[in-house]
């Protein structure tokens, strides 16, 4: 009988083989492109630091004969912080995603979609993070996705209930669990192509069989050099568990059997962690017969399974993981020809095991120790049939082939980067969509507002892709906005976003890069997937098309530029926003919102003057776009606003009718308690700061003369800056720090940090037409402020100091620090600098439109 199902097996294997050799002779014979190339293929894996990420390896090592491989996955704090300690040294890139919850995921992974090109991507376990991950992967690198099964992961939810009142919080915090796990199956069926580690699982799933296999050529160690090394008698009966230790895999049953016997010569050796605490008090509390050591690499696992006389598999058959698992651990026990104890699982049941197993029933462990004892540790002759076994069915050799067959599958799949693909992604999304809002439901921006009678929604068009992210003048506008009472609600519009510069976001993003792409990639990734909603203001982020790119990103669709006003239309219709009662405000340069404006009837369209955009221009065809623009947005603005008189006097010529409403400060004091940045740990003092963009305004001179004459002042100039010139210089001075741009929330409490905050702007055309936002954040947390004979400030005259020249600034930053800092804000003061008073004229003037 043994010989009938060897022979039936090496059959199968042949077939395997004759069909990959048949390929290679002649690639018409199994369709799909022939590779000339190495491609590159990422086996994502739902966590990489424990052992979900074994399979994986298994999977990433059988492709690296023809691919360029790559482990892919996040990391979880829950489990571990780097990767699991046994593929450490495995020779496999990998590239890791450390992420604490499914918004940090989401945001990993599409920038790592973006960023990077695949040509196949495999997911092991796929768990919902690892579905995720693999979806953004195929999907933006349009190529082939195979969905690995080696058990059921639904098995693993019966111990872990989730009350369903929770089941949105535990989503969106823990993923890989039940709420997360079970939205996955729904989308299993998207792959190209499925592999199963056991014939077992392939009447669940079908598919390709890829056993869990190991290299065949891998050198064995010696069994009695093994022993030696670690203290085994030649008549010790020594029984190796390699793994993480679980209830369900019957390790229990080893120590209950040991106990009752009694006898010395028995001894258990576990190589691997303990994730059950019963378990290891009873491990450890048997210290004569019980050795454990941790997980190892994988290529030392020879040093200890050689010493093995007996492998246990007892898992508990009851369980509902023990009906789809095929453990790894057997492969390892065939690889060196030890033989196996086992009751019988499924997995474990099938044709061609019996010479390497004996079958137990689930209490009989004891009863066959027994008999084992009684025999002695005599040589088991079936050593060599075992590993006949290993060779024939689970070596790399075979299963490689098998893989291969599974990929080749894959690619030949009419359409793989068909709708369903992207239904998966837009599900996935929807579910998440609807457990924010789950968390966020009877969510208030204050408690005395009464949204539901409130007379407009608002649709806002920012110029920019930043917004929250640096406490602009649009950031807090649209904050303070729905505190007025007059408005339900707002749609927040970003700048519609090119998908090239939107990849260059997700890459200087993956890279790490200190630029404001970097840090604007995360809002706009969320915004695109619609997951920055709250109930009061929903922010929206549409994307276009552009050159060889994907049609979408994370199931969201891109749109020709043409077609933005009409995608405007539609969102505002989904989201019920009416344009009769619907206000238009937009922050210019919008280049699109002339063509917006005459798609869509608004109730009123106001328009906020920021800057001037035409002193920016870099020639004169550039100067006629901007001029044109403003022209156009203005035409059809029935209130406009500005910041600043200068602003007002430069456009005065397209509108007589603008409002000077200053910029403002938020009056609430940071109350973020996270530690600071690490620039900011220095003990040197005093601390000279400044906050905003280091661009063209900055007048670089100054800064190196003061930081020249006063090397006892620390200078810390946080935000975005070019390269070249002064600036260099300035940056090689011991005592400047330029950390890049930070988050608005985490830059106000460095401002808090600051002894004396400037403002050492060159007065300009720009400038001109600037009032300043950073001199109020200063003022708001109670630092003084120095700042260069810039123009819009004179409202601020008596709260700042001014300094013309190194000398004057210096000075005036001297007799700042020597002034005792006052946190306590005046009444008056609170009125002339904050939001409130800004807000109030802005409703005023709203009220006045009808």
């Amino acid at each position: 009988m043994a010989n009938a199902v060897r022979e039936e097996r090496l059959k199968r294997n042949l077939e395997y083989l004759g069909s990959h050799l048949m390929a290679k002779a002649d690639p018409a014979a199994m369709p799909g492109p022939p590779r000339t190339t190495r491609g590159k293929a990422a086996v994502v894996c739902w966590d990489l630091s424990h052992n979900p990420a074994g399979r994986a390896y298994v999977l990433a090592k059988l492709l690296a004969t023809h691919w360029n491989t790559e482990l892919v996955g996040p990391i979880w704090p829950r489990f571990g912080k780097t990767l699991w300690e046994p593929l450490l040294d495995s020779g496999i890139a990998w590239h890791p995603l450390h992420v604490s919850n499914l918004e940090e995921l989401i945001v990993a992974a599409s920038a790592l979609a973006l960023a990077k090109r695949y040509d196949l991507v495999v997911v092991s376990k796929p768990r919902l993070p690892g579905l995720l991950l693999g979806l953004f992967l195929a999907e933006q690198s349009r190529c082939p996705l195979v969905l690995d099964f080696d058990e059921d992961e639904r098995a693993f939810l019966q111990h872990h209930v989730e009350d369903p009142g929770d089941a949105s919080a535990k989503l969106l915090a823990e993923p890989f669990g039940t709420s997360g796990t079970l939205l996955a199956a729904q989308y299993w069926t998207v792959a190209d192509a499925t592999t199963v580690a056991s014939p077992a699982l392939r009447r669940i799933f079908g598919g390709h069989l890829v056993r869990h296999s190991r290299d065949e050529t891998a050198a064995v160690a010696d069994r009695a050099a093994a022993r030696r090394r670690l203290g085994y008698g030649a008549d010790d009966i020594v029984m190796a568990f390699i793994g993480t230790v679980r209830a369900h895999k019957g390790l229990d049953r080893v120590l209950t059997a040991m106990e009752a016997i009694g006898d010395p010569r028995l001894r258990l050796l576990v190589v691997g962690s303990i994730d059950e605490p019963a378990l290891r008090t009873r491990l450890m509390g048997m210290p004569k017969s019980v050795r454990v050591f941790p997980p190892c690499p994988l290529k030392e696992l020879t040093n200890y399974l050689a010493a093995a006389d007996l492998v246990p598999l007892l898992q508990n058959p009851a369980a509902a993981i023990a009906q789809s698992q095929f453990p790894a651990k057997l492969t390892d026990a065939l690889q060196h020809g030890v033989p196996i104890v086992a009751i019988a699982t499924p997995p474990l049941s099938e044709g061609g095991l019996n010479d390497a197993v004996d079958w137990i029933e689930p209490y009989d462990l004891k009863r066959y120790l027994d008999a084992r004892l009684l025999d002695g540790n005599k040589p088991d002759a079936r050593r060599a049939r075992i590993r006949a076994i290993f060779e024939d069915e689970f070596s790399d050799g075979i299963n490689r082939v098998r893989l291969d067959a599974a990929v080749r599958s894959a690619m030949r799949v009419a359409n793989p980067f068909g709708r369903t693909r992207t239904e998966a992604l837009r599900g996935i999304m929807d579910t998440v969509r609807r457990a924010r809002a789950d968390l966020q439901r009877g969510w208030l921006s204050k408690p005395s507002v009464r949204r539901d009678r409130a007379r407009y929604d608002v649709a806002f068009f920012w110029k920019q892709n930043d917004s929250g992210l640096f406490g602009r003048r649009a950031d807090l506008v649209t904050e303070y906005l729905p505190r007025t009472g007059l408005v339900r609600r707002i749609v927040h519009f970003d700048h519609s976003l090119h998908g090239s510069t939107f990849a260059r976001m997700g890459r200087d993003y993956v890279a790490h890069r200190p630029t404001s792409f970097a840090m604007q990639f995360r809002n706009q990734a969320l915004r695109a997937l619609r997951l920055l909603d709250r109930p009061d203001m929903l922010r929206r982020l549409l994307l276009t098309e552009a050159p060889n790119a994907p049609p979408g990103f994370g199931g969201e669709p891109y749109y020709a530029e043409a077609l933005v006003p009409e995608r405007v239309a539609a969102v505002l219709r989904e989201e019920n926003c009416d344009p009769d009662r619907t206000i238009a405000w937009v922050c210019p340069i919008v280049w699109n919102f002339p063509a917006i404006a005459e798609h869509v009837a608004f109730h009123r369209i106001v328009v906020d003057l920021i800057d001037d955009q035409r002193s920016w221009a870099r020639n004169q065809d550039e100067l006629q776009r901007v001029q044109t623009t403003y022209e156009r947005t203005l035409r059809h603005a029935d209130l406009v606003l500005t910041n600043a008189e200068g602003n007002r006097a430069g456009f005065e010529a397209l509108r007589d009718d603008i409002h000077v409403i200053p910029n403002g400060a938020e009056l609430d004091f940071p109350s973020d308690s996270s530690p600071l940045p690490g620039f900011m740990r220095d003990s040197t003092r005093p601390v000279v700061g400044y906050c905003g963009n280091l661009s063209e305004r900055i007048d670089w001179p100054l800064i190196e003369a003061l930081a020249t004459r006063h090397p006892d002042w620390r200078f810390v100039l946080i935000g975005p800056h070019g390269e070249g010139g002064v600036r260099d210089t300035v940056l090689q001075l011991p005592n400047v720090t330029l950390p890049g741009p930070l988050p608005y929330d985490e830059a106000r409490r460095c401002m808090v940090a600051f002894d004396c905050a400037i403002v050492p702007h060159i007065p300009n055309a720009i400038t001109d037409a600037m009032n300043p936002l950073k001199v109020y954040n200063y003022l708001s947390v109670g630092i003084p402020v120095v700042t260069t004979p810039v123009a819009n400030l004179e409202a601020l005259h008596g709260l700042i100091r001014i300094g013309d020249g190194p000398d004057a600034f210096a000075n005036a930053i001297a007799e700042a620090l020597a002034t005792p800092r006052n946190f306590e804000l005046s009444d008056d003061i609170r009125e002339r600098i904050g939001w409130e008073s800004r807000m109030a004229k802005i409703t005023s003037l709203l009220e006045s439109l009808d």
